[in-house]
């Protein structure tokens, strides 16, 4: 851009290089702008960064942040503060001083027509011109009406007109007449007496009569008038002189009631303003003590002052002392930090004293020595995550890795393990000549231990199909199935820990009876559904590998076309959402109605949906296992 723009100054007018040249000043410029505030951005947090590196530095920038500018920034707020204290002041002492005027004003508006009740009509207006003679040096342009029996009459005679509103003869105060503001005070001795009406324009002459110590006191101009320097200059000639550098003048909207005389709404509104200062208000409130005070204040802030430079000495020294201390200590443990980073486990780090930076140097030390260890224990936990891994592909490896395809019935299973391996199992087992052998339970406890009880109770009952498969008839199958279970019982309680235990339920069914020969040993009921309505399987006896000699019976279920019989445990029904509410098997058992129509795997897909939606996580609370049998 440089070049083209010296090729074109190089260059003779015409052409349109007279239009090129100052647009490619601009462009030239902005590019230089851009590029060099990118540069003093870049490098500026490249020194902060260097700056920051050191801890010295860091401290140093502490003690700044967190003591310095603090301190400071509470100085300057309590003087503003202090200041600022003055407006609302000097605002409640004017609002204060028109009260009182207003209170005087209505004294007089009495007097007024206690004179005009006891006066002959003839002597009245000679009444009325002696108090406004008199009252003008308190109320100077006074504005009287007087209100007879028969007549009304005032000075000037325009305020005559009209009648007076009922909340101007309630009011003392300021009042709003023909956009003019006034002071306004009623008074009427006794119904039908002369009542009597005084207004009092608030001129700027007869505002600053009101606290003339406190400053200049006067209305504020229309919104958007221009600004008038001889006013300025009135005002400030009148403002009280400062008494110290802090001692600044302060102007202030004064928010006072004012009635209108047309609506009669008082509100308050921002008519008035003054310009004061700290000092003058101090003097207005303690009066002869204000002198005393201030020598006071100056005493005060002069020690304060003493007592801060001393304290900041002191602290300077204390922060220069701790910063070495701490600076050494960190400059040892990053020494001690690159040695143990190459893999030299013998540096120790010196030790001084016996502070938090010792104890600290000494935890260093034995973390040095702890790491080896820790080297090792990782080893030895990657190993055993190692085999947990092959655990949990031998026990995927238990459950049914091909679906029976039987005519009459459509059966399916799905485990979702909460942990790496399951403490739930389900099989089933095609047993000729077409009979289809079912099992489902769940293993108390989780994790490893639960998996192995599972694996073997798997086993056990695998050995007992041989025994099921030479058996004809419903009857001699529902003597063995219940038989099946007691055996795996006795030898669950043999094979494992008196505290393992499991809930089992063990069925066949018969293809060519459509029946169903079930035994349940302490599990959840299956839920069976037929004709659109939902059912739960009977329960045989107790968990098996709890105690050897549990008694157990069998049930046997005609299945019709359609019905569906679903296992579940109670990783479907317990979990629980965010109010603590469980899924429930009545929700489950409405969710297995409404999906009744569709296929075994859409209908498994659907309620481990839900359970998600329910609980609002896909984290599993404990393991889920579902099996689910249909009937064409």
């Amino acid at each position: 851009m440089l070049a083209v723009l010296i090729t074109l100054w190089l260059l003779p007018p015409g052409w349109g290089v007279g239009r090129l040249r100052p647009l490619l000043s601009l462009a030239l410029y902005l590019t230089v702008s851009i590029a060099v505030a990118r540069l003093l951005v870049h490098a500026f947090r490249k020194y902060i960064r260097l700056f920051l590196w050191r801890v010295r530095n860091r401290m140093i920038a502490v003690y700044v942040f967190v003591g310095l500018i603090p301190l400071l920034l509470v100085i300057v707020t309590a003087v503003l503060g202090l200041s600022l204290v003055a407006g609302p002041l000097a605002a409640y002492m004017v609002n204060a001083r028109i009260g009182q005027r207003a209170a005087s004003l209505q004294a007089a508006a009495a007097s007024l027509g206690w004179d005009m009740r006891a006066s002959e009509p003839s002597e009245r207006p000679a009444a009325l011109r002696a108090f406004i003679d008199n009252a003008s040096e308190i109320f100077p342009q006074v504005m009287v009406r007087i209100d007879l029996p028969n007549r009304a009459f005032a000075l000037p005679d325009e305020l005559a007109e009209g009648a007076i509103p009922a909340a101007v003869r309630e009011h003392q105060g300021i009042a709003e007449h023909r956009g003019k503001l006034f002071l306004c005070a009623y008074a009427q001795y006794a119904p039908g007496a002369p009542s009597v009406l005084l207004l009092v324009p608030l001129t700027d002459e007869y505002l600053r009569t009101f606290l003339p110590r406190l400053g200049p006191l006067q209305q504020r101009g229309p919104p958007g008038s221009p600004p008038n320097p001889a006013r300025f200059q009135e005002i400030a000639r009148l403002v009280p002189p400062p008494t110290h550098p802090f001692d600044y003048a302060l102007p202030w909207v004064v928010e006072a009631p004012v009635l209108s005389w047309e609506t009669g709404e008082a509100v308050l509104r921002p008519d008035l303003s003054l310009v004061t200062r700290p000092s003058a208000v101090a003097g207005a409130i303690f009066g002869s003590q204000a002198r005393w005070s201030a020598e006071t204040l100056r005493f005060g802030v002069g020690a304060l002052g003493v007592l801060f430079g001393a304290a900041l000495l002191v602290s300077l020294f204390v922060a220069v002392s701790l910063t070495r201390t701490l600076t050494r200590a960190v400059y040892e443990l990053h020494a001690g930090t690159e040695r143990i980073n190459v893999g030299d486990f013998s540096y120790r780090a010196p030790i001084h004293g016996d502070d938090q930076l010792a104890a600290l140097a000494g935890s260093f030390n034995s973390m040095a020595a702890s790491i080896e260890s820790l080297i090792v224990e990782s080893k030895e936990r990657q190993r055993l995550q190692s085999e947990l891994e092959i655990a949990r592909e031998v026990q995927s490896q238990l459950f049914p890795r091909f679906v029976p395809h039987l005519q009459s019935v459509e059966v399916l299973g799905l485990c979702r393990a909460a942990q790496s391996v399951s403490g739930d199992f389900y099989d089933y087992v095609e047993l000729p000549p077409s009979r289809l052998a079912l099992a489902f339970g769940d293993v108390s406890g989780k994790g490893i231990s639960a998996a192995l009880v599972m694996a073997t109770l798997h086993s056990l009952i695998r050995a007992q199909l041989s025994l099921l498969a030479q058996l004809h008839g419903d009857d001699e199958t529902l003597r063995s199935t219940s038989q099946v279970i007691a055996q795996v019982n006795q030898q669950l309680h043999m094979s494992t820990a008196a505290d393992k235990f499991a809930t089992l339920f063990f069925a066949t069914f018969d293809q060519d009876t459509n029946t169903l020969i079930y035994s349940n040993a302490g599990h959840l009921p299956p839920i069976l559904i037929r004709d659109h309505r939902a059912s739960r399987l009977d329960v045989h006896g107790m968990v098996v590998g709890a105690f050897p000699h549990s008694l157990y019976s069998s049930s046997l279920l005609r299945l019709e076309a359609g019905d569906l019989v679903v296992a579940f445990t109670d990783g479907i029904t317990e979990p629980q959402n965010a109010y603590g509410d469980e899924f429930g098997e009545d929700r489950l058992a409405d969710l297995l109605l409404r999906q009744a129509d569709q296929p075994v795997t859409g209908i498994i897909d659907t309620v481990m949906r839900e359970i998600d939606l329910w609980t609002g996580s896909p984290a599993l609370q404990d393991d889920r296992t579902m099996l689910v049998l249909r009937r064409h």
